[in-house]
């Protein structure tokens, strides 16, 4: 039935429709804002980091997906106190559909 379930749409492709399709579907559905790693790069990946806490904060929400690598996931280990010093909360994307409900 699909409820409960969340899609979130990576955007790998510009030309992607599967949003569109999981909305039809009846999901809710969201469309990444930031993308952590494009480059696996320290500076690029905490200038992505910043990137997402910004639109956060003007926007209420931002949704950053990135991959596994070691320098992704060493800059999400401070992220949470990041975000916090900065203003926003972190959550899930299932606890930010559950909040725009």
């Amino acid at each position: 039935s699909g409820q409960g379930l969340v899609f979130v749409d990576s955007l790998t492709s510009s030309e992607s429709v599967a949003g569109d399709r999981a909305a039809q579907a009846g999901l809710r559905a969201y469309r990444r804002d930031v993308f952590l790693d494009h480059e696996i790069d320290e500076e690029a990946i905490d200038s992505a980091l910043s990137d997402a806490l910004s639109r956060a904060r003007q926007t209420g929400s931002a949704i950053a997906i990135g991959h596994p690598h070691s320098l992704t996931l060493a800059a999400l280990e401070g992220l949470g106190a990041r975000a916090a010093r900065e203003g926003v909360q972190l959550v899930t994307i299932r606890d930010l559909a559950a909040r725009e409900s």
